[in-house]
């Protein structure tokens, strides 16, 4: 069995001194087998929460995970029960392609649930994956 990682991320999503590009963090989300759960706090500005909210959206999206924004301690409480739930309850899934060209470029991926009571399963992955050299 393969051990699974996560990062539960806490932060206002602005940056302030990175040491790398939202692009190269991005790249290596993609590459990395770690699922980002990130839990927005957006005190500030609208300008600054949009960016800030866009910004964990795409990085937990990126990664498999997923972003929550709450607005009080109840809703901060729901955010880590469902995360929580989620890291208990989930599935991985894994294949092989048939023609894995060894490109190093990205290869998008596509996941179809056929089951008659959709309500109870929710997909989220990653939308593609980098090949091997």
């Amino acid at each position: 069995s393969r051990l699974r990682r996560a990062i539960l991320l806490i932060t206002d999503g602005n940056d302030t001194c990175s040491r790398y590009t939202f692009k190269e963090l991005r790249r290596s989300l993609q590459e990395s087998d770690v699922v980002v759960y990130a839990i927005g706090i957006l005190a500030f500005s609208r300008a600054e929460a949009r960016t800030g909210r866009t910004t964990l959206k795409e990085l937990a999206s990126v990664s498999g995970g997923k972003a929550f924004f709450p607005g009080n301690r109840a809703e901060m409480a729901e955010a880590f029960d469902r995360i929580a739930l989620e890291l208990r309850s989930q599935y991985s899934i894994g294949y092989r392609p048939t023609d894995l060209t060894q490109d190093r470029k990205w290869h998008r991926i596509k996941i179809d649930i056929v089951d008659s009571d959709r309500s109870r399963l929710v997909v989220r992955t990653r939308k593609g994956f980098y090949a091997p050299e």
